[in-house]
């Protein structure tokens, strides 16, 4: 197989040289991945939480805090080495330990991402028959399930052709889905004005106190901006150098994402209804409705291609020994058995969005303190490239028995204060919650405690090729 081929598909770094994504291909590449429905499902849920105003400002702020720490923490380290994110946290964790972090936050989230996003292409579809037809739209039909496997295979045949067809996919959805935002708040004002957009309320508040419902939104936001954990890195590894893969995330990401949240936190408080394929069936009249519902449909299929290309690229790493003689077009088709599994295994998934989102939240905010610590801090930016590929023992980055135990203690410790803080499900929090958030304050947490286990535990032994000691001699650029 041709080595550029190869390096894209995860089994070796990409040399600059090789690399497809200049600063604007990369930009409407996180465009399109972020200006999916999910945007709108997002807008929806914090519509049950604050008013538009508070909603618009929860949203820049909570999304630009999120998207930055993220892009320092993943994206910068894969412009620099052209390395698979997975593979590239065996520095962080360990050849073992970075397998289960893998397992947790790529796998079954990944999973649970498809999941939603076809589901949302189900239900798309459904109200825009629903409108044609003069009927009332029916999210739960049985049939939604068969419109989602469609929804899921398409994505699959996109992903097993490589990310040359990623590529072209998201250069032509990515401006004409930005057209459809401005197009649906051209609708909006054309029987509302500006002042009457602002002054709409929440359509439920969970607490008597709007400073506790606004940390909430800005807590749902940097969730949103904590996120793109998974998939941002092995995205930047297509990039052409660090700048070009950290910068487009704040503005492709930050823009695009806050420009669907807040069409949808206006357009569900507008329609009274937090479901963006119930409220869009309302808009513009029949036949552009059911268009717009039919194109956001497909412009999920962008966002679930990127996910699951990720997905897979970091699978084939993880896992390499098992998976060695599995074509790239088998492996996309059977990673795509999970999601159609799990769809049937928890119906209420897609209703229960907000939950779920809170929980990777809970998760990726750790990871993120972590790896900002350790590539910032304890490595000052330097990996041994050579090192990440030795398979056995003999890597520097082995650790103790394949596991980093200060970022594998420093992860469950964040976890737990995250939901200590606010508790996913309940939404129960802390008095300090206010003055913290949940995210930012794990992230913080995580970090500490990982920078106190490395310089007290792990380089004092001469684990890991940190350039102190007599690992210095064993780190370079």
């Amino acid at each position: 197989m041709d080595y550029t081929i190869e390096a894209e598909r995860g089994r070796a770094p990409l040399p600059p040289s090789k690399r497809l994504w200049g600063f604007w291909e990369y930009t409407w590449a996180n465009a399109a991945l972020a200006i999916a429905t999910w945007g709108f499902l997002i807008g929806g849920s914090l519509a049950l939480v604050v008013d538009v105003k508070s909603g618009l400002v929860a949203i820049i702020l909570g999304n630009v805090l999120g998207v930055l720490l993220v892009g320092l923490a993943v994206s910068v380290s894969a412009g620099k080495y052209g390395t698979e994110q997975y593979t590239f946290m065996r520095s962080v964790f360990g050849h073992n330990g970075s397998r289960v972090i893998y397992t947790v936050a790529m796998i079954l989230l990944t999973v649970g991402w498809l999941v939603v996003l076809g589901t949302m292409f189900g239900r798309s579809i459904d109200s825009a028959i629903s409108v044609v037809s003069d009927r009332e739209p029916d999210p739960n039909a049985p049939y939604i399930y068969v419109i989602t496997i469609i929804a899921i295979a398409l994505t699959a045949y996109i992903v097993a052709k490589g990310p040359t067809s990623i590529k072209l996919f998201n250069v032509i959805v990515a401006p004409a889905l930005i057209l459809v935002m401005g197009f649906m708040i051209w609708l909006f004002l054309s029987d509302s004005s500006l002042s009457d957009l602002l002054a709409l309320d929440a359509l439920a508040r969970p607490f008597d106190s709007n400073a506790v419902n606004f940390m909430i939104a800005v807590e749902i936001n940097i969730a949103a901006g904590f996120s793109w954990w998974p998939y941002i890195g092995n995205l930047s590894r297509i990039t052409k150098n660090e700048r070009t893969a950290f910068w487009p995330n704040l503005i492709g990401i930050g823009f695009a994402a806050s420009l669907g949240e807040a069409v949808g936190l206006i357009g569900a408080i507008k329609y009274g209804n937090a479901d963006p394929t119930q409220w869009m069936a309302e808009t513009g009249g029949l036949w552009m409705s059911a268009i717009v519902l039919v194109f956001i449909a497909f412009a999920n299929i962008t966002s679930m291609a990127n996910i699951l290309y990720t997905a897979v690229v970091g699978l084939r790493q993880m896992f390499g020994a098992l998976l060695r003689n599995v074509s790239w077009e088998w492996l996309v088709y059977g990673f795509c058995i999970v999601p159609v599994i799990v769809m049937f295994a928890i119906p209420g998934l897609y209703d229960g969005f907000m939950t779920f989102l809170v929980w990777t939240a809970a998760i990726y905010s750790a990871l993120t303190g972590i790896m900002l610590v350790d590539y910032f801090l304890l490595r000052r930016q330097r990996v041994d490239l050579k090192q990440l590929f030795i398979e056995d023992k003999s890597s520097v980055y082995y650790f103790t028995g394949g596991y980093n135990i200060a970022a594998m203690a420093a992860t469950v410790i964040g976890i737990v204060i995250f939901t200590v803080t606010f508790n996913p499900l309940s939404f129960e929090h802390t008095g300090y919650f206010r003055y913290t958030t949940a995210s930012l304050l794990a992230a913080v947490a995580a970090g500490l405690i990982y920078w106190a286990l490395s310089v007290l535990i792990v380089v004092p032994r001469g684990l890991g090729g940190y350039p102190t000691s007599r690992a210095k001699t064993l780190t370079r650029s």
